[in-house]
């Protein structure tokens, strides 16, 4: 158990019992309850189970979503409609299906993030927008609301780069990022409007604002946005309020804010806020467990408990609980509020998101190097997830983590290592069934082993457990050989022709950019891998062991670029994949400049049925791959 892996001096345990208030609203009340080590957690509640979680309350100010009443008799009376019609419709479409049937606006399912429809009216809002900004009839419930369009677009988009991750394909990425880039612009410019007093927004819309850009990854903006509001006298109420500085909470400790400091911030923000907002608390308890003030978070999650007087409070308890067991130091804090999530021992419904157990895993492993405890949370996680019944990509990302901690943990001892590895596919059989993803995974991570013979094992473990292998298993085994010493050239061109073949089958056109990146990866990777790990300073010596590393492999990358460029994509593609990464290999321009005269006559091309072939000159190959 993890708590017996703790050292005595190290494992204060946590005292706290949830108990039913004795209230007239009978909810349930976080009391610490101290003992000669450290309190034990421990939660308990009379109350009415209460499973399912919504924020309606907090979600958005209720004069927000109601449409503005303008004077048909206004000049702005056209285009005020036209957006609120276009923001109020695209917002509705693209709102959580919980939201809508909190707020009873129907059951309809929500927009299909492929929609090139909410794109557009996304884009038509933005116009309609700036031909409001002179407008007196622009109020702070538009503009908030077009924010939270924003906002919803963003994550949208980012669904579809997850999706397009797993299966590449060149338009919708390149789409993809003109919409980010598209995003990020309309963030930037109603911050600069906002800070300009050319608009007005309400505390929702702002809190929506600075969380855009927090998951844009532009934390800095958000702390330059923030700091330049709460510093304007007609704006410091808004940046000051409780929903908004608890988004910023994180932001400001992690750009240097003392644990003192986010204290005091917390203290004029419950003044000037009208009410607490949930957000304050989820913010500082954030802090807190990052400082590694522990009682401080929990003090904070018992009066975010006692705050709870209506139902649609407890998503905030969700968010707290998440936070205690992904960014808890104290490791006994953490596997309390883990092990209460999946015994399902709150009453609020704990939906377990894989990256906090996945952060768990991660510091377990980080602080205390036990693998066993790493095992013993990815089994009970394995099992609540399998009872759930979600998604291989849930199963996908708590397998990564486990298995880059366990290849980490036998990297020096392949033996024990190999040896346990077949109790863990056991365990993965045993509770959700072996799949292609956990054996792709496995296959990237094993190639620590630099050993041949356990790639060819998991290529049985295909066969073993009747798993077919998709493009991107094909991929996986080219790609690893650039991390084997003794793979062979044979073996590495088989690969290709294996994946070129399963290319074939599944209806592709071209060679995609994934294809040229795994055979990049098998031939150029592994010489280039070779020359950096040279660190002796004698030049002679140098020398010596460069010549010991065979220059085969790239000239086999050479061959089988020139043979099959028909294939490319288009001519982009193979200046991408010779010139445009002459800087990461530097052998790669020399060897380029006398592929005209590359024999290539042992490099096969056979009959394919879908990828189409494209001639391409000697010359024009020539000047692609050397002058890109």
């Amino acid at each position: 158990m993890l708590t017996r892996s703790l050292s005595v001096s190290r494992a204060r345990v946590v005292n706290s019992v949830l108990r039913s208030s004795r209230t007239q609203l009978s909810l349930p009340v976080l009391q610490v309850i101290s003992s000669p080590s450290r309190p034990l957690l421990r939660f308990q509640s009379s109350m009415p189970d209460r499973r399912s979680n919504s924020r309606t309350q907090y979600n958005g100010n209720r004069n927000a979503m109601q449409k503005t009443e303008v004077s048909p008799d206004s000049p702005w009376y056209n285009l005020v409609s036209a957006f609120e019609d276009c923001v109020f419709q695209t917002l509705e479409s693209s709102r959580t299906p919980i939201f809508r049937v909190v707020t009873r606006s129907g059951s309809r399912a929500p927009m299909d993030h492929s929609n090139p429809l909410f794109w557009d009216a996304l884009n038509r809002a933005m116009k309609l927008y700036e031909e409001l900004l002179e407008s007196p009839e622009l109020n702070a419930n538009m503009v908030s609301r077009l924010i939270h369009l924003l906002h919803n677009g963003l994550r949208i988009n980012r669904k579809d780069r997850v999706l397009l991750s797993r299966k590449p394909d060149y338009d919708s990425s390149a789409f993809s990022k003109e919409v980010e880039i598209f995003l990020c612009d309309s963030l930037r410019k109603i911050s600069d409007d906002l800070l300009a007093g050319k608009i007005q927004i309400h505390s929702y819309g702002l809190m929506h604002l600075l969380t855009s850009f927090k998951e844009l990854m532009l934390n800095e903006e958000a702390v330059r946005l923030w700091k330049a509001g709460s510093q304007k006298p007609e704006l410091e109420t808004l940046f000051m309020h409780s929903r908004v500085v608890g988004v910023m909470l994180p932001l400001l400790y992690e750009e240097g804010a003392t644990f003192d400091e986010i204290k005091k911030l917390v203290d004029i923000s419950s003044e000037v806020s009208e009410s607490i907002h949930p957000n304050l608390s989820i913010g500082m308890i954030k802090v807190s467990l990052l400082a590694g003030e522990g009682e401080t978070a929990l003090e904070t999650f018992r009066k975010l408990c006692e705050d709870c007087k209506r139902q649609v409070n407890f998503g905030y308890l969700v968010d707290a609980h998440l936070l205690f067991i992904s960014t808890s130091k104290d490791l006994a804090i953490a596997n309390s509020f883990f092990n209460k999530a999946i015994n399902h021992e709150m009453p609020y419904r704990v939906k377990l998101q894989v990256s906090a157990v996945t952060s768990f895993m991660e510091n377990i492993w980080n602080e205390t190097k036990n693998f066993g405890s790493v095992q013993d949370v990815w089994v009970k996680a394995l099992a609540f997830y399998k009872e759930e019944s979600l998604g291989i990509g849930i199963f996908s990302s708590l397998n990564k983590t486990f298995l880059h901690i366990f290849f980490k943990n036998f990297a020096n001892d392949k033996v024990e290592g190999f040896k346990h590895l077949s109790s863990v596919i056991k365990i993965y059989e045993d509770i959700k069934g072996i799949d292609e993803p956990f054996l792709n995974i496995m296959l990237t991570k094993c190639v620590i082993w630099n050993d041949s013979d356990v790639i060819a094992y998991m290529s049985k473990n295909f066969d073993l457990f009747s798993i077919p292998k998709t493009v991107i298993t094909y991929r996986i085994f080219l790609k690893v050989l650039g991390s084997v010493d003794n793979a062979t050239n044979e073996d590495i061109l088989q690969k290709w022709y294996d994946l070129m073949n399963k290319e074939d089958q599944s209806g592709q056109r071209y060679i995609a950019n994934a294809d040229w990146a795994a055979i990049r990866d098998a031939t150029l990777s592994w010489t280039s891998g070779k020359y950096s790990k040279l660190n002796t300073v004698d030049p002679e010596i140098k020398k010596v062991e460069q010549e010991k590393i065979t220059d085969g492999r790239d000239i086999l990358y050479a061959k089988i670029l020139k043979t099959y460029a028909p294939y490319r994509r288009d001519n982009k593609q193979i200046a991408q994949y010779t010139k445009g990464m002459s800087y990461f290999y530097p052998n790669l321009p020399k060897l380029m400049e006398g592929i005209r005269d590359l024999d290539t006559s042992d490099i096969d091309i056979p009959e394919y049925q879908s990828l189409e072939y494209n001639p391409i000159d000697s010359d024009t190959l020539a000047s692609l791959v050397n002058n890109g």
